[in-house]
């Protein structure tokens, strides 16, 4: 990876824990996830990079941009998921603890991957963008990160609710926090 996509994906990875660590964010996520199949990591990556400049213009480059990060999505991510999931439901009396602690390694394995996914796509992205950049002022940077999540979500939901706007609503507000202007700016 050159440094430019180092350094794009460091700062995705960042805006993307920082977003997820802000109130109800992961409660939402996760939502979405459960509910509709979305890949939560591609998800704020996609949005992360378009905040940053570096928007996926329309669905044939989302559709090219995501080939790789959903095969890792589904091929890597999904079963370390399932795997963590099942071990809360079959741990039985006796070995609670030592399943718990399975699960733990687990998720910090999952999270990886899920890093490892977002450099996919910063690289892909990237790579497709030979120099384009959404150039807006302060006020307007976050309206390309909710078009590319509309874009993205609606491969997921084809009818959208109340409950499904209120997540990205909250997505939007949580990127555009106070913990993540240094990054936007």
């Amino acid at each position: 990876m050159s440094t430019e996509k180092e350094e794009t994906a460091a700062q995705v990875w960042a805006l993307t824990l920082g977003t997820y660590s802000r109130e109800g964010v992961a409660a939402a996520c996760i939502g979405l996830q459960d509910r509709h199949g979305v890949g939560v990591s591609a998800l704020l990556a996609l949005m992360g990079l378009a905040a940053l400049g570096y928007p996926v213009a329309d669905a044939r480059a989302m559709e090219r941009v995501l080939a790789r990060a959903e095969d890792w999505q589904w091929r890597v991510i999904e079963p370390l998921r399932k795997a963590r999931r099942a071990l809360r439901q079959a741990a039985s009396d006796g070995i609670e603890e030592e399943a718990a602690g399975v699960r733990r390694a687990l998720l910090a394995q999952e999270i990886e991957t899920e890093r490892l996914q977002q450099q996919l796509l910063v690289t892909d992205v990237l790579g497709g963008m030979t120099g384009l950049m959404w150039t807006s002022d302060d006020a307007g940077r976050m309206r390309p990160a909710e078009s590319v999540a509309r874009l993205y979500l609606a491969r997921f939901i084809e009818h959208w609710s109340e409950d499904e706007e209120e997540a990205l609503q909250l997505l939007l507000d949580a990127m555009a926090g106070e913990d993540a202007g240094p990054l936007l700016d």
